[in-house]
């Protein structure tokens, strides 16, 4: 069962390129690389992982934003960004749920996921996220189900059951869209 490497952890002092061989290791054997970056240490973390990791996904990702050239190059990739917003809060990442990053990174058109992080340590659940980010920000059926469909399509499932699981998802919110009237 494993399926990918992940770093996690303080990003201060313990930049992705320390990890490199481990994560050159992982990739000979056929594991893609998923590690927490740009959260703490800022987008130097982030081209870190993008450059010595090779990262498929990224951990949180949020103050990619600060740097318009990285925003630009995750734009390009498509490459998937964790976010977790109570995590970030609580972490002193985003000053408050009102002064989060994910606006502007929907804005910019990064392939962005809500994930939950730690529910323990942060008090949350996946839910909740959804709802936070749903009532924070004013997102609407279209983002939600966007963000939802992200999170399918940035899995590390087999292409043929990505593609299922991504059906049953539109699936799923075309129901939700006709049983409430938002069709």
């Amino acid at each position: 069962g494993v399926v990918a490497l992940g770093l996690g952890g303080d990003e201060q002092g313990n930049p992705p390129e320390k990890h490199r061989a481990a994560f050159e290791r992982a990739r000979a054997a056929g594991l893609p690389a998923v590690p927490h970056a740009g959260e703490t240490d800022g987008p130097r973390s982030i081209w870190g992982a993008l450059r010595d990791l090779h990262a498929v996904r990224i951990g949180h990702g949020v103050r990619c934003v600060e740097d318009p050239a990285l925003v630009r190059e995750l734009h390009a990739r498509q490459t998937p960004l964790e976010v977790c917003p109570s995590s970030n809060v609580c972490l002193g990442v985003a000053p408050s749920l009102p002064g989060h990053q994910l606006p502007a990174m929907l804005d910019a058109g990064l392939l962005v996921t809500l994930g939950s992080d730690d529910p323990p340590m942060f008090n949350t659940t996946l839910t909740r996220e959804y709802q936070l980010v749903a009532e924070q920000f004013g997102l609407g059926a279209d983002r939600i189900e966007q963000l939802a469909l992200n999170g399918v399509r940035a899995s590390l499932l087999p292409p043929a059951e990505r593609a299922a699981l991504e059906a049953s998802f539109a699936a799923d919110f075309a129901r939700l869209r006709a049983e409430h009237g938002l069709a």
